[in-house]
């Protein structure tokens, strides 16, 4: 098999392992991704004058209704297509788009001998355990992340690098409007990988530099903020220098701190990126591991939610690994067999093979779980999806408009598949101010020790409906009002005037 078929073959195979994990929707119940499907279903419900789709009447203090996300909840909206198979829909084209993207954008950069394999490999598999977080490629998180927003953003800056680098080598009006559009829609799509996009738009003018084109391009990187900052559903430059906790330098983002075994193996780019400096080599991928490097110590000073530079550093790394590993002819038969004739690095080549293989079996494995056990549960006649099976009793009896008191952890998926609203957010909103408060009042709610007349104020100042039990952790239904519906562990209570809402009977 000739090259250029076995890299289209891979990409087929990858995409196809993608769509399995896509479609056995096995997110868990604390995953994003049922405030994604929220969003999407508050969309189609109103594309104009969308409110909260977690919160009730707070519609100014979120930042998800983005213009992607309106117009999918149009398009949702007009043919009827529900939020769930959007999502399938969005995850399929973004997995298309990011694999065939990871081979284009090094085929930009180094020409059409470059083999798409080696960044593609690198970029999915060149990982130790990985952070579990969205916005990593690692391969077992990108399976749980495929319908994100940040995921999406990451393709598009990918395609927008492409065809920037095609302008840069003959400019055209075509070009230039289409990576702008790509910039424009990667900011507004995700914004911190917005950022991203904007760095690596400047960095392909690293090599060869063209301090002219460089201008442009800054200058076009600074309209699309512009217009971005102007989306009139939320404040884009209140978010990133204030929100509710801080701006992105100041908001708390442990989880992005670095950890050697969660990098692993793409710290193999660290030496490599060091020679090419030497060498004077690379400058595009020495102009980003450093730049990224430096950028990134400084935000890790201040420990903000701009850690998440340290995924785009990771990338850099590999883009570092994939080119020595093209040069070193690493995934070519022909060379190996020849090295193995003449001892020539022959012991390194194996070693690298055998630490990228290793984590790439990890990676699918952990990513290959959820597919398998959704097949094995179809085979035996099983529900498929652990979530609906346990929420399915509560569907009938929650509808939009109703509100819900729980623990945030047990409400989470509620929104998504009820339309009902919740008083607290499990993952904390850059504009939502009053997050404390919220989670106070339910932890104090669903304390037995609270007092009759303290329930009923938390339950009309958020015009509860209902409330949500955990069996064996929270109080008796009675305390609240009639048991409607109980499933996995939960406990569904409508307020009645027996319960917190109203005068108890004496």
């Amino acid at each position: 098999m000739s090259r250029a078929p076995a890299d289209k073959l891979l990409v087929v195979v990858l995409w196809l392992l993608a769509a399995a994990a896509i479609l056995a929707h096995d997110a868990p119940p604390t995953a994003d991704f049922w405030e994604f499907r929220a969003v999407i279903r508050e969309a189609a419900r109103d594309p104009l004058h969308p409110t909260h789709p977690l919160l009730k009447d707070v519609a100014a203090h979120t930042n998800r209704f983005t213009p992607h996300v309106l117009l999918a909840g149009w398009i949702c909206r007009a043919t009827g297509l529900a939020p769930q198979a959007w999502l399938d829909l969005q995850g399929l084209a973004v997995a298309a788009l990011l694999l065939t993207g990871l081979g284009a954008f090094a085929r930009s950069r180094w020409g059409p001998d470059f083999r798409p394999r080696y960044l593609i490999l690198a970029a999915l598999f060149l990982w130790g355990r990985g952070w579990d977080w969205s916005g990593e490629l690692a391969w077992h998180t990108l399976c749980l992340t495929w319908c994100y927003p940040v995921t999406l953003a990451f393709a598009l800056a990918l395609w927008g690098a492409v065809l920037l680098a095609r302008w840069l080598e003959a400019p055209t009006a075509g070009r230039g409007l289409g990576a702008f559009a790509l910039l424009l829609a990667a900011i507004t799509t995700h914004p911190e990988t917005g950022a991203f996009a904007s760095f690596l738009g400047l960095a392909c003018c690293a090599e060869p530099w063209r301090p002219r084109r460089a201008v442009q391009v800054a200058l076009a990187i600074g309209l699309a903020w512009l217009l971005a900052f102007a989306w009139p559903l939320y404040s884009l430059w209140g978010m990133m220098t204030h929100g509710s906790g801080g701006g992105w330098l100041d908001r708390e983002a442990t989880f992005f701190r670095w950890h050697l075994g969660n990098a692993g193996a793409a710290l193999l780019g660290l030496p490599v990126a060091f020679r090419f400096a030497r060498d004077r080599r690379e400058p595009f991928v020495v102009f980003g591991v450093v730049g990224l490097s430096l950028a990134y110590a400084a935000v890790s000073l201040k420990g903000g939610e701009l850690g998440r530079m340290l995924f785009w550093l990771v990338f850099w790394l590999h883009l570092a690994a994939a080119r020595q590993l093209q040069i070193w002819r690493i995934l070519d038969v022909g060379a190996l067999r020849e090295r193995l004739r003449t001892g020539q690095v022959f012991h390194v080549s194996m070693g690298v093979l055998l630490v990228w293989g290793a984590a790439g079996i990890w990676h699918l494995k952990q990513a290959g779980a959820a597919p398998i056990r959704v097949a094995s549960r179809a085979l035996t006649g099983q529900p498929q999806q652990r979530v609906l099976e346990a929420y399915a009793p509560f569907l009938s009896h929650l509808k939009d408009g109703d509100v819900v008191l729980a623990d945030p952890k047990a409400g989470w998926p509620l929104p998504a598949l009820t339309g009902a609203r919740g008083v607290a957010l499990l993952h904390p909103h850059p504009m939502q101010p009053d997050r404390d408060r919220r989670m106070e009042d339910v932890r104090h709610s669903l304390d037995p020790g609270t007092s009759v007349e303290a329930r009923q104020e938390i339950a009309g100042r958020y015009g509860l409906t209902h409330v949500l039990l955990r069996e064996g952790i929270d109080p008796q239904a009675a305390l609240f009002g009639e048991e409607e519906a109980r499933s996995g562990g939960l406990i569904l209570v409508r307020l009645t005037k027996d319960g917190a809402r109203h005068t108890p009977r004496p």
